[in-house]
């Protein structure tokens, strides 16, 4: 039959006049329950469309909407194919995060085991009594008793950093300049890599001395979200039913197959041989035993710094499961997963931030320098969390560039919202199933709480200012039960090697150091579309 083009015209008719008509019944969902948000143009996409093209970063996205409407409590965007509640006020934030945890207990994404089975059984996406009893066991294993027996561990990977561009500034070429010039994100994601490999699997590697190592190659994998596994993560949340059909698992079986094969092996060679070593490997294999207990001799409220969250009363429960070999695998798993490029991005933004203002960069090492005297170049855990100077420049970094710029919950039980504006009396209801979204870089930005936000400041965090800031305006953790539960791992990682770093060298600015960063849009995560570029010079040399 002879190709017909009326027919073919009509149907190209027909088809843009029902994605048209879809389009405007989207653009209409947040006006016809009473909530403000902005219009977009694309169906389906919504307001992420420049996201999903790589023109606008996701956090600019949210600092976009958030700042659209000052008035409002709260506000409506549309993502893929789902409408999203953005919390803007800091009382509603903690009713919905804390006060009735119970009817938001869950991330709004969940990746099932059907889809994953390790990703799919780790704490950030398991729910229910399952994801309480999972926080309860592995808990402990964060507590500053049992991160102080790390603290070893932790030192030796940052002397190995330190060592190796001492090394290298002996060399002629670099001892003539007077300094290397390093790609900071280059350096961190090789420390962070190492000090995890370390603290949590057992493994020694020196990713600057062997750049090319297995452990490195396949970690960088697990997070590298500029690809496939961005796809495949808008895919899951969007259409979940398409990936159901297709089997296709988050990980690639290559990369699944090796860390299972690694956490497994340490174990068993472990048990085989009477080995303990004070990491995370051990701690959950106490914990599969049921010997890991949480330590609540003494209060942990803030004792890594005013950053550290405090684990709620479900984390410290008594708890004894069954722990199969996905479990074990996955905890593991997601320990690197979580902590790998959220640390990393602290340490670079950081970093920078001491290379561009070194006058700051200069009070830290005179607090360094004085540690140093009074105790010797050992560090020790609780004389590293109690620098206040330190504290104060990491927890501005966290606030100037949170590593995770939000956070989310998903409604399970139907629950009224207070009026979204002062004007307005009628409440909403955020129906079961629904998500709601938390713009941490928003508001760790926003000026009502931080006056001149975009000013690298650590004053604000001093003794005399930090009693002044609201604790819900301050969130790099996360909020509630479901807060990051290893900030105060990420603290002492962060400030070791800060620590080692500064009492070493200076960093300072060169050609290729910019005084702004800019973030590549292409990137779900903080990447920098150019690096992160410093000098680094000796001491006193």
């Amino acid at each position: 039959m002879a190709f017909n083009w009326w027919d073919a015209f009509l149907l190209a008719i027909g088809f843009v006049v029902i994605f048209s008509a879809y389009g405007y019944w989207e653009n209409g969902y947040f006006k016809r329950r009473g909530i403000k948000n902005i219009p977009f143009y694309f169906p389906i996409v919504g307001n992420t469309f420049q996201t999903l093209i790589g023109k606008e970063h996701f956090m600019d996205l949210i600092f976009k909407v958030y700042n659209a409407f000052p008035n409002e409590k709260y506000v409506g965007f549309m993502a893929v194919n789902e409408g999203i509640i953005m919390l803007k006020d800091l009382e509603i934030i903690k009713n919905v995060t804390i006060r009735n945890f119970e009817n938001f207990p869950s991330h709004a994404a969940n990746i099932d085991e059907s889809f994953d089975p390790i990703i799919g059984r780790n704490l950030l996406f398991i729910t229910g009594d399952e994801w309480k009893d999972m926080r309860a066991t592995v808990s402990p294993a964060f507590t500053s008793s049992k991160l102080r027996k790390m603290m070893s561990l932790v030192d030796e990977t940052g002397k190995q950093i330190v060592d190796f561009y001492s090394s290298k500034m002996s060399e002629s070429e670099n001892k003539e300049r007077g300094l290397i010039e390093v790609e900071m994100g280059d350096v961190f994601s090789r420390y962070t890599n190492d000090v995890i490999a370390s603290t949590v699997y057992g493994v020694t590697v020196n990713s600057l001395i062997e750049r090319h190592n297995e452990f490195y190659n396949m970690g960088i994998k697990t997070y590298d979200l500029t690809g496939i596994l961005l796809f495949k993560l808008i895919v899951y949340f969007s259409f979940p039913f398409l990936i159901r059909i297709s089997g296709v698992q988050f990980l690639p079986k290559k990369l699944s197959d090796f860390f299972r094969n690694l956490v497994s092996g340490t174990m068993k060679y472990r048990e085989e041989n009477g080995i303990t070593r004070p990491d995370m490997i051990q701690m959950l294999m106490e914990a599969r035993k049921g010997s890991l207990k949480y330590d609540v001799s003494h209060n942990e409220s803030n004792d890594a710094g005013f950053a550290t969250v405090v684990e709620s009363a479900i984390g410290k429960q008594t708890n004894k499961r069954e722990w199969t070999e996905n479990d074990i695998v996955a905890q593991a798993l997601v320990f690197f997963i979580a902590g790998f490029e959220t640390t990393k991005t602290l340490l670079t933004f950081a970093i920078h931030k001491l290379t561009v203002n070194p006058d700051i960069q200069k009070t830290l090492q005179i607090e360094i320098d004085e540690l140093i005297a009074e105790k010797g170049d050992g560090l020790d855990y609780s004389n590293l969390m109690q620098m206040k100077y330190m504290d104060m420049v990491v927890c501005e970094a966290l606030r100037k560039w949170p590593p995770v710029p939000v956070t989310d919950r998903k409604c399970i039980r139907s629950f009224n919202l207070p009026p979204p504006n002062n004007s307005s009396n009628k409440e909403f209801t955020i129906q079961a199933g629904e998500g709601i979204l938390i713009p941490i870089h928003a508001i760790h930005h926003d000026p009502q709480y931080y006056p001149d936000p975009e000013k690298f400041d650590p004053e604000r965090f001093s003794t005399e200012n930090k009693t002044n800031i609201n604790p819900l305006s301050f969130l790099p953790f996360g909020v509630g039960p479901r807060n990051c539960i290893g900030s105060r791992y990420a603290l002492m990682i962060t400030k070791s090697i800060i620590f080692q770093l500064l009492s070493k060298f200076d960093f300072v600015m060169t050609a290729k150091t910019q005084n702004l960063i800019k973030i590549n849009s292409k990137s779900l995560t903080l990447i920098p579309k150019d690096g992160v570029w410093a000098g680094l010079k000796p001491r006193n040399g």
